[in-house]
């Protein structure tokens, strides 16, 4: 029995063909074991490495959010106050309509958005007041008390509530 398993381990007694086929047998056995081993490693590093899914915030979400933070600073020097105020909402609107509001004077921003339909008149009217009562806070130092910053935080707030799309509305 040693004597037959030497010899067919002996590759002299065998002809060119029967040695490739040998060899092309060997070749797809060591295939068949990488791809296991590469599935086998890849299922267990997908088990392992979880991939967090972030949800990007939407334009509102981001101001409301925002607005919440600043609520908590409404002891904040008028000045600085306003500032914050108004970016939060000059960075919704410029996300959520598309338009410059960022890149204008008040009072430029007031023109573009009275000759677009995008907003109501009511919302309109209320952007205006609250961005000549932001300016002349920031500009003219004008002094405010806490109702003051209170009424246009909500202002701010209740014009980001009022323009999310409807599909999309929170209660």
């Amino acid at each position: 029995a040693k004597i037959a398993l030497k010899k067919s381990l002996d590759d002299s007694s065998l002809t060119p063909e029967e040695i490739a086929a040998r060899e092309e047998s060997q070749l797809w056995i060591w295939l068949l074991g990488g791809a296991l081993i590469a599935a086998l490693a890849s299922i267990f590093l997908f088990r392992k490495v979880k991939v967090k899914q972030v949800r990007v915030l939407s334009s509102w979400e981001i101001a409301i959010q925002s607005l919440l933070e600043l609520k908590k600073e409404l002891s904040l020097n008028e000045e600085l106050f306003f500032v914050r105020l108004t970016d939060i909402l000059r960075q919704y609107i410029e996300k959520r309509f598309s338009l410059p509001a960022t890149e204008k004077t008040s009072e430029e921003f007031i023109q573009q958005v009275r000759g677009d339909s995008i907003l109501s008149q009511k919302q309109q009217i209320a952007l205006e007041g609250f961005l000549s009562t932001a300016d002349l806070v920031k500009f003219a130092r004008m002094a405010v008390d806490l109702e003051v910053r209170e009424d246009c935080l909500t202002m701010a707030d209740n014009f980001v509530k009022e323009t999310i799309p409807t599909a999309e509305a929170t209660p």
